[in-house]
C-alpha cells in the first residue's frame, strides 16, 4: 500500500500488504465452471451446427493409460464406478471399452461437446482425441444425475451417429469454437 498523510506506519512497522483480489478466470477453473461456447436448440440451429461440426479440429493426444485401479480411484461424486466397469465388460467389446478407461475423465472435464436430453434425462458428453497414426477417435460419456452416476462410454463412434445424437438432444453446449 501506499502510505499517504494520513496512513504513515508506525516507527519501525511497514504498511501491510494490499490483499490480493482472486481473478474471475482463477475462480471459474476452481469451480469447474466452463462456459460453452455455444447453446443450440432449433432443429435449425442443429443443422446449421451439423453442417459446420469438425471434431477433428478439436481433438486432444490420447492421455496415457489407466488401470482399474487408478480408474476407481478417480472422479470424485461418482456412486456407480465399479458397476460402470462392470458393464462395460458385459458388452461383446467389452476388452475395447476398458482399453478406454483413461477417456471417460477427460471427457467429463473438457468435452467437445454436451448433449442434454430431457426424456429419458441424461447427459451425453463428446470428445475427440488425436491417435498416434493421425486419425482421431470419438468418445462418448452418457452420465445420469447430475454426473453422479455412469452409464456407458462408447469409444471410436461415428460421424453419423453423434449427427443423429445432435439432432435428438433437447439442448447441446458447444465447447469448441466453430
Amino acid at each position: 500500500r501506499k502510505s499517504g498523510k494520513y496512513t504513515q506506519p508506525l516507527e519501525g512497522y511497514q504498511m501491510p500488504p494490499k490483499p490480493s483480489k482472486p481473478s474471475r478466470a482463477k475462480e471459474k477453473q476452481e469451480s469447474g465452471e466452463v462456459k460453452p461456447s455455444a447453446v443450440i436448440q432449433s432443429p435449425e440451429e442443429k443443422e446449421a451446427f451439423i453442417k459446420s461440426l469438425d471434431l477433428s479440429a478439436h481433438a486432444t493426444p490420447i492421455p496415457k493409460e489407466i488401470d482399474i485401479e487408478g480408474f476407481l480411484k478417480s472422479l470424485k461424486g461418482v456412486k456407480n464406478h465399479k458397476r460402470f466397469i462392470e458393464h462395460l465388460a458385459d458388452h461383446k467389446n467389452g476388452e475395447k471399452r476398458l482399453a478406454y478407461l483413461n477417456l471417460v475423465e477427460p471427457t467429463l472435464k473438457e468435452p467437445n461437446l454436451k448433449l442434454i436430453f430431457k426424456d429419458p434425462p441424461k447427459t451425453e458428453y463428446i470428445k475427440s482425441f488425436a491417435r498416434e497414426d493421425g486419425r482421431y477417435l470419438i468418445y462418448i460419456l452418457i452420465t445420469k444425475e447430475n454426473d453422479s452416476l455412469l452409464i456407458t462410454g462408447i469409444p471410436d463412434v461415428k460421424m453419423r451417429y453423434i449427427k443423429k445424437q445432435i439432432r435428438d438432444a433437447s439442448l447441446i453446449h458447444s465447447f469448441t469454437s466453430l
